[in-house]
């Protein structure tokens, strides 16, 4: 799978998603302060999967209509980085499988999956 991580994607997850097999562009070494439409533009240019931690890409998707590829959004509860990689490798099988032209939102205990329409609203 290709994705484009957010600068606010812990590099643990970076790293083992590259160890996964997929290729990951990851803001915080290519595209450093991109602002988020552009990383949004990016992803979707290259048929990339956008991981953020940050909300704002809901408002981009949904209330000003930007196409994505699909996005991965991180809202874990926890301040440790394994923490929040464990929660990840855990619902992996779930959001790789689902992803594509779908937003998710993944918490501690849950993950919450809705379609991207190809408008993007």
């Amino acid at each position: 799978m290709r994705i484009l991580a957010d600068e606010n994607v812990d590099a643990a997850i970076v790293q083992w998603l590259r160890l996964a097999g997929h290729g990951v562009f990851w803001a915080s070494e290519m595209a450093v302060s991109a602002p988020d439409p552009e990383l949004i533009s990016i992803a979707r240019r290259e048929s990339r999967i956008l991981i953020t931690g940050d909300l704002d890409f809901g408002e981009l998707v949904y209330r000003h209509g930007r196409v994505a590829t699909g996005v991965v959004l991180l809202r874990y509860r926890t301040a440790s980085q394994h923490d929040r990689l464990r929660l990840l490798q855990a619902q992996w099988p779930l959001i790789e499988a689902r992803v594509p032209g779908h937003f998710i939102v993944c918490r501690n205990n849950r993950v919450r999956i809705r379609p991207i329409s190809p408008a993007g609203s």
